[in-house]
């Protein structure tokens, strides 16, 4: 299922934001997707789909090489359906 995860750069001015993610299973990475946002400058999102087996993951996020902490990284999970047996 489609994850995505919010980044708000729109106080960092200007440079290059990176991003990995990564499985914390495997510590594979995770291809994503990133985009710009249409409703703002210096807000992105980035769009990825975890395998079957992977249940957490990790994404880090840099900005001019400097990491960023999780305070400017707003998550939305996909939604958990349980079957009930």
């Amino acid at each position: 299922m489609l994850s995505v995860v919010s980044v708000d750069a729109s106080e960092a001015g200007a440079g290059n934001l990176e991003v990995v993610v990564r499985s914390t299973k495997t510590g594979a990475r995770i291809p994503h997707f990133l985009e710009a946002d249409y409703r703002s400058t210096g807000l992105f999102q980035i769009r990825f789909t975890p395998p079957p087996d992977c249940f957490r993951y990790e994404i880090d996020v840099s900005f001019n090489d400097l990491p960023v902490n999780g305070k400017c990284v707003r998550c939305s999970y996909p939604r958990l359906v349980v079957n009930r047996m």
